[in-house]
């Protein structure tokens, strides 16, 4: 508009000098021009603005010259007071249209908008679609989109990105972008940028903020937790009842041929190694962790320190008997439970030294469970105990057993008389296997993200069969003939005299059906019957 008036502020000057004899040509408003770089000709409507301009010109002078007149003042007009005096409002012409004016003194803009086309009329060409005028006017049915389709393509430089994607701006192009998805445990701070969350806490659902990450435990009603602790019932329910049955049958022969004070000291160690299942799986706190520090070796502690004095006892006798009638020394039940005492005590120095060099707490491990997919990450709450310190802990145990293992190997082949040989074999050669199948099922796991559960279940189920098999084999054996053979529950080769009066008085049933018993008469006094 200010190029408008200055044209007419320059021209009006000249006005008086027009000769309509100079015009050559008046436009008619149907003329075609031929495009210098196109091939196709597109008919070109007048615009009337630049027709009407002149008298939108002369009003505004006209509008300024009265206001003036009123106030008794004369004014230069210039281009600029022009211009400000201009209408703003709807001016109506002659020809029925009408020129407006915004409020910057613009004329409003006009367009016709076309579309170029295939007809199988007319070939390519341009069609009309709609107009701009004050607001746009498009007849979408109109209009022809690449292979038949019918919606309007998308055209934009960029679309939104999703509410879990940053933008990330085309280099030279700041109006554009690429959407880039905050991925791992990453959150979207803002829309250009994503931050990682802290250790403990995952991205939200939409990743608009962080959450803490939900934190797991071995419950006592998982799967991983229900079969060790139905066997450590199991095995504490029949280590009581044998501790009872000794406990009653004290003092016959079978319980005391079996070395009572060791005897005891085994099935307590057995006790512990069912106990420990419970403290594995229990809540973790300073309370428990604590206790499991204490027990998780030293049931097995006991155990094969008791069994290996047993082994060791029996090997020292008969090689003694070997070279010598004299008895060897460290013998004797209080010998044995001085030297089973000295080996358990190796273990309690260690937990001792443990304690003080690393007081024992529950953590909240995210790293055990810290998958590449956030919504599987858990936290776990445990000891604070290591692999390695598990291992440490029944090391000690796993050398008392392969120890006693060795004596068991030595003792295989001594008299009837040691009847306990055989069966502490048997148990080692048992327990060596299912330890050997324990260490690599439990350093095998360490990666997985179930490794709290398998470790757990795996070294609580494994100290359970050795229990058992220490139970099984050394204990229920004695334990069947007390309860229920008690006329077996007597010495071998013990004398017994039976005062008869006649050689026709037989004796009595149970000594004649007792396989133990080796009944003969001593030549020259028939009253006397010795075994």
């Amino acid at each position: 508009m200010h190029r408008v008036f200055r044209r007419i502020n320059h021209t009006s000057q000249k006005i008086a000098n027009y000769n309509p004899e100079n015009t050559v040509k008046y436009c008619t408003g149907t003329e075609e021009t031929d495009g210098q770089w196109s091939t196709v000709q597109q008919p070109i409507r007048t615009h009337d603005t630049m027709v009407y301009s002149p008298t939108a010109n002369q009003d505004a002078r006209h509008n300024g010259l009265q206001s003036n007149s009123q106030s008794g003042r004369t004014t230069q007009h210039t281009f600029i007071k022009t211009y400000k005096i201009a209408p703003k409002n709807q001016q109506n012409r002659s020809a029925g249209t009408s020129v407006t004016f915004n409020r910057n003194g613009d004329a409003p803009g006009r367009y016709d908008l076309f579309q170029y086309q295939w007809n199988n009329i007319t070939g390519h060409g341009y069609r009309m679609i709609g107009q701009w005028t004050e607001s746009l006017q498009l007849n979408i049915e109109e209009m022809q989109w690449p292979r038949g389709e019918s919606d309007i393509p998308i055209s934009v430089c960029s679309l939104p990105c999703k509410v879990y994607e940053r933008k990330k701006v085309v280099k030279g192009m700041p109006c554009c972008w690429h959407c880039e998805a905050c991925d791992g445990y990453q959150y979207k701070t803002d829309q250009f940028n994503c931050k990682l969350c802290p250790y403990d806490m995952r991205p939200s659902t939409n990743r608009s903020s962080c959450q803490p990450i939900p934190i797991v435990k071995l419950e006592w009603h998982s799967p991983w937790a229900v079969i060790p602790v139905f066997l450590a019932m199991l095995g504490i329910i029949a280590t009581i009842g044998v501790m009872a049955t000794f406990i009653k049958y004290n003092d016959t022969p079978i319980v005391r041929a079996s070395g009572r004070e060791l005897s005891y000291v085994l099935l307590t160690g057995i006790f512990f190694c069912y106990i420990i299942t419970f403290l594995m799986i229990a809540k973790p706190d300073v309370g428990v962790c604590s206790f499991r520090r204490i027990f998780l070796g030293l049931g097995m502690c006991i155990s094969y320190a008791a069994l290996l004095t047993k082994t060791n006892r029996i090997y020292r006798i008969f090689e003694q008997g070997k070279k010598s009638v004299t008895a060897p020394k460290l013998i004797s039940p209080t010998s044995q439970l001085a030297i089973t005492s000295s080996l358990i005590s190796v273990q309690l120095l260690g937990v001792l030294i443990w304690f003080g060099v690393d007081p024992p707490n529950s953590i909240i491990d995210y790293e055990e469970q810290r998958t590449i997919n956030p919504d599987l990450a858990r936290g776990v709450l445990k000891c604070d105990i290591t692999d390695l310190q598990i291992i440490c802990s029944l090391g000690y145990s796993i050398l008392l057993m392969v120890t006693c293992t060795v004596y068991a190997i030595k003792t295989r082949g001594v008299p009837e008389n040691f009847n306990e040989a055989k069966p502490i074999g048997f148990t080692m050669y048992t327990t060596c296997i299912v330890w050997l199948a324990f260490i690599p099922i439990f350093f095998g796991t360490a990666q997985s993200a179930e490794k709290l559960y398998i470790q757990t279940t795996t070294l609580t189920i494994s100290m359970n069969l050795s229990a058992s098999v220490a139970l099984g084999m050394l204990y229920m054996p004695k334990v069947y003939v007390i309860i229920f053979h008690p006329e077996l529950n007597v010495q071998k080769r013990k004398l017994i005299c039976l005062l008869t009066y006649s050689l026709l008085i037989p004796p009595p049933s149970e000594i004649l059906q007792n396989p133990y018993l080796k009944i003969c008469l001593i030549p020259g006094d028939p009253k006397h019957v010795y075994s």
